[in-house]
């Protein structure tokens, strides 16, 4: 009979079938242009099935056939074959369901006691994240640069959740701040209604497997992973991992962060932040700081942290306020839609003997349809970058270089098929008595 025939009377697929041939599980002989099934091919294919359901790969099966067609063996021969082969497939499950026993004991055991956790010490858990009293120094007004005091708000835990804040020299509103849930908004980008990262996901194949997993930071996190090459993902750990063995946040009073978006740098240094300072972390998008908020509420300890939500052109800070800078792609990001040196923008904000802990996305090369346009792709270059921090008085004591990757992912679509690029991680200061790299 025809293949088509065979499958129906023995269920089988044809692709499966075919795909059996293909291994030579099945020796099917052509005949008049055509496979002709018959009783033996049958014979084959039902044990086929029947080792299958005995746990046998397909590649094992294959061994036992080329054994059985080659050996000829006698009927008293192939009971003898079986029987040990049988055997040790036996003995085989049996171990391996005793493994899985144990495993299933592990993960139940492990299950229950992150359940009995959880019930014991949910609310303590939690930490309240909101503008912590003492960062309200370093607020000021976007109009005139004074101070900015608290006018009405919730104030829980020494930390503002909720209410307003204007400014102390007649101002009023017209320059102040909002804090809506902890996070610290310019009036104008609270009224924002969509995300960026929304508005990019509208273009992007991966948007509905990341929609459905909304902001849960386990499930984003999930999402992010799976959508990203993995290339890519390493060369982000290589570079939080090198700049981690560094941080230092010695006598720091007050660390300022460009662009933390979903909090990857922070989250890497968070244990090693002091008690007594003060760290803003700045992003233009309100649902990134909504997602690390939830994060931070989550955190082994509370530190004090100011989730502000403004552009980087009008930041409502006061100058010489900064002990040290972090900016992990912050700048590299901000180039991407805007002229100028981000760290050269916020440097009156940054102290003269501040500390700098950053990382830059380098082009190897541009290719012909890059999406940078030529006046920003100084800002891309490894001597760009540098030179601009030795503009602005920075001597990097350590400079890492990454591997290079050719893809991205949802979050990293900015560079096209003929190019390279990399992360250029420093460390250095300013006013420093070493003489740093050159």
């Amino acid at each position: 009979m025809r293949i088509g025939e065979f499958s129906t009377r023995t269920g089988v697929t044809v692709d499966t079938l075919r795909h059996y041939m293909d291994l030579g599980l099945l020796v099917v002989e052509k005949r008049g242009g055509h496979y002709g099934f018959d009783a033996r091919v049958q014979s084959d294919l039902e044990r086929i099935l029947q080792l299958k359901d005995m746990g046998f790969s397909l590649a094992e099966i294959k061994r036992i056939f080329q054994f059985e067609r080659l050996g000829v063996m006698t009927d008293y021969q192939k009971d003898v074959y079986y029987r040990g082969l049988f055997s040790q497939r036996i003995n085989t499950l049996r171990l391996d369901i005793e493994a899985r026993q144990k495993a299933l004991a592990a993960l139940e055991k492990a299950e229950r006691t992150l359940m009995t956790i959880s019930e014991d010490n949910c609310d303590d858990l939690r930490h309240t994240v909101g503008l912590p009293l003492e960062a309200l120094p370093l607020l000021a007004c976007s109009c005139c640069g004074a101070g900015l005091s608290l006018s009405e708000g919730d104030v829980r835990d020494g930390r503002v959740i909720r209410g307003t804040l204007i400014c102390s020299c007649g101002c009023g509103e017209n320059g102040g701040l909002i804090v809506e849930e902890g996070i610290v908004y310019v009036p104008e980008l609270l009224s924002r209604q969509s995300s960026e990262i929304d508005d990019r996901l509208e273009f992007n194949d991966a948007r509905e497997a990341i929609s459905k997993a909304g902001y849960s930071p386990a499930d984003f996190l999930e999402s992010y992973l799976t959508s990203t090459d993995p290339a890519y993902l390493d060369r982000i750990y290589e570079g939080l991992s090198w700049v981690r063995e560094r941080a230092d946040f010695s006598g720091c009073r007050a660390a300022l962060e460009l662009g933390s978006g979903h909090g990857f740098y922070l989250r890497t240094v968070y244990d090693k932040l002091l008690d007594s300072m003060i760290y803003v972390a700045v992003d233009h998008d309100p649902a990134r700081h909504r997602f690390l908020k939830t994060i931070l509420e989550g955190a082994a300890e509370s530190r004090k942290i100011v989730l502000l939500c403004a552009d980087f052109q009008a930041l409502p800070l006061k100058a010489d306020s900064f002990d040290v800078l972090m900016d992990f792609t912050g700048s590299s990001n901000y180039s991407f839609d805007n002229d100028g040196f981000l760290p050269n923008l916020v440097n009156p904000l940054i102290r003269e003997d501040a500390r700098l802990f950053a990382s830059y996305i380098v082009f190897e090369r541009f290719g012909l349809k890059t999406r940078i346009p030529v006046p920003r792709r100084s800002w891309f270059t490894e001597a760009g970058v540098l030179e601009g921090l030795k503009a602005l008085g920075y001597k990097l004591h350590e400079v890492y270089r990454t591997q290079t990757v050719s893809q991205g992912g949802v979050y990293e679509d900015y560079f096209e098929a003929d190019e390279r690029v990399k992360t250029v991680v420093v460390v250095g200061e300013r006013g420093s008595v070493g003489e740093g790299l050159a």
